[in-house]
């Protein structure tokens, strides 16, 4: 019987959790509910599928990596079945109503019901967005993102043209956001244009693309707060400074952090433990001739560069002009940098809190290392049938 390897029961920690999850879910949710009931009067079993359904597929996300290889696939399921688990546990947590809403307040119930479509809508634009970032490629890149900014459009739209059904301003605000979302949408359709051999367009597309319209539209969204809904709120609610003051020190929390992330990832820090990146030189220990090339000193330097800021350029000028200079085919040499080729980290949202920063780092990281695990393993597996073409730089 074939023994599982430790990385693969790590691999699988998510399923045992989510097991054990689900399980202490439905004994609080359900077989408690009673007992729940004498305290505050909810519909705890309601709860139940929505959470179990989401906790389902984000442990989906989280195994991905076991069975998928190339990154920027495992990137794309990943951020799909993200989306999914929104885009079932939103719907589900208004249809189930916990909270009993249809009781305290049947017209915004029903706006709420109504408004499920459009805001499985806006999951899925932003689950486009995400995945259509992770291309290199422009014919694929700016049409994705194009395509996220209408849908996200439509969908915001019809959100509040719903809500217009309870507050009357949210018509205004409805068409002005339409009106917003278009000029975002031909801003980035510019891009198309920049190239083109008609100088006309290609200087009305560049001029377009450079007037920062996205930014003018957050401009004209704040304008429009301030002159037409934030009176009527004023009158509406007592809380609605305190909520204006809440949303200001969010916003400036995430400026913040958004310059310090920009800032710390722009350098690397030389200060870095070399025990603590694994360096290949402790893993592999065998003595080898190099024909030309005795710059080995920089292999360490450029390991640090790539897994500490994700900078892998320097890392294969090397490994190439070492591989080419020991007489390697090109194609055995595409297929030992492969994994480093292929490789590209998770986005970092650039208005990010420090928590989430260090997640997303903490990540790239990791999986950094295992690409240059996996480009070590090609090394030794090739250097299996060639001995006598050793590189020194695997000492």
């Amino acid at each position: 019987m074939k023994k599982i390897n430790k990385k693969t029961l790590t691999q699988l920690q998510p399923v045992f959790i989510l097991l054990i999850l689900l399980a202490i879910l439905y004994f609080i949710l359900i077989i408690q509910e009673p007992f729940l009931q004498n305290y505050l009067p909810l519909n705890y079993a309601d709860f139940f599928i929505p959470l179990a359904s989401f906790l389902i597929f984000q442990t989906v996300v989280k195994i991905i990596p076991l069975g998928i290889k190339k990154q920027k696939t495992q990137q794309s399921l990943q951020y799909l079945f993200i989306g999914i688990s929104y885009a079932v546990f939103i719907p589900a947590f208004i249809i189930y109503d916990p909270f009993t809403f249809q009781k305290v307040n049947k017209p915004f119930f029903f706006v709420l019901q109504n408004s499920i479509i459009y805001i499985i809508l806006l999951i899925a634009a932003i689950t486009i967005y995400y995945i259509g970032s992770l291309q290199k490629q422009k014919i694929i890149r700016i049409p994705s993102v194009l395509l996220s900014v209408i849908l996200s459009g439509f969908s915001i739209w019809g959100i509040l043209t719903r809500f217009a059904e309870i507050w009357s301003f949210f018509n205004q605000l409805a068409l002005i956001s339409i009106a917003g979302f278009s000029l975002v949408s031909l801003s980035i359709a510019s891009y198309f244009g920049t190239d083109s051999k008609s100088i006309p367009i290609s200087t009305f597309c560049n001029w377009f693309v450079a007037s920062q319209l996205r930014n003018y539209t957050i401009g004209v969204f704040i304008a429009v707060y301030l002159i037409y809904i934030r009176s009527f709120l004023l009158n509406s609610f007592a809380q609605a400074p305190l909520i204006e003051w809440l949303i200001i020190i969010l916003i400036l929390i995430r400026i913040y952090s958004g310059i310090k992330n920009h800032v710390d990832t722009t350098f690397v820090n030389q200060k870095t433990d070399l025990a603590q990146l694994q360096s290949w030189e402790t893993k592999h220990k065998q003595e080898i001739t190099l024909k030309k090339y005795n710059e080995l000193e920089n292999i360490v330097y450029y390991q640090r560069l790539f897994i500490e800021t994700g900078e892998k350029t320097p890392l294969l000028v090397f490994l190439i002009t070492v591989l080419n200079e020991n007489d390697f085919d090109q194609k055995t040499i595409a297929d030992l940098i492969y994994p480093l080729v292929s490789h590209t980290d998770r986005l970092l949202p650039y208005f990010a809190f420090s928590w989430e920063k260090k997640r997303v780092l903490k990540y790239n990281k990791k999986k950094r290392q295992e690409v240059l695990d996996n480009v070590l393993f090609r090394f030794d597996k090739k250097l299996n049938q060639i001995p006598e073409k050793i590189l020194q730089v695997m000492t």
